[in-house]
């Protein structure tokens, strides 16, 4: 009995850590959304490049006009959304700058990324 009790506590401490190293809380705006969506949207060359893959910056806006960015859905529209920018810098900052997605906050769905020169 104690065995099935110890190992149910483990299971559900492995959960917990599961869910709690995968995804990233963005404290400066209160919302939960999962990183690893828009990460496995880029190459594994791009991943490489990328210094700050667990700490990006996080800010949440709502853009006022359409900015020009890639939509993964060309119907989609930004303007007035409330958004969440995650910003990620790279070794190839100077060159192209960094790796940008933009996440809708009510839904968590990656819309957008800003294009790198």
């Amino acid at each position: 009995m104690k065995i099935k009790i110890t190992v149910s506590i483990i299971a559900v401490i492995i959960i917990f850590l599961f869910f709690a190293f995968y995804i990233n809380k963005a404290t400066e705006t209160g919302i939960t959304v999962k990183i690893e969506e828009a990460i496995n949207l880029l190459s594994e060359q791009q991943k490489e490049t990328i210094v700050d893959i667990d700490n990006p910056k996080i800010e949440e806006l709502i853009l006022e006009k359409e900015p020009s960015v890639y939509l993964f859905n060309e119907n989609t529209k930004l303007a007035g959304k409330t958004l969440i920018k995650y910003t990620y810098k790279t070794t190839q900052d100077g060159l192209l700058g960094p790796i940008t997605f933009y996440v809708d906050k009510k839904t968590g769905i990656v819309l957008a990324s800003d294009y790198r020169e």
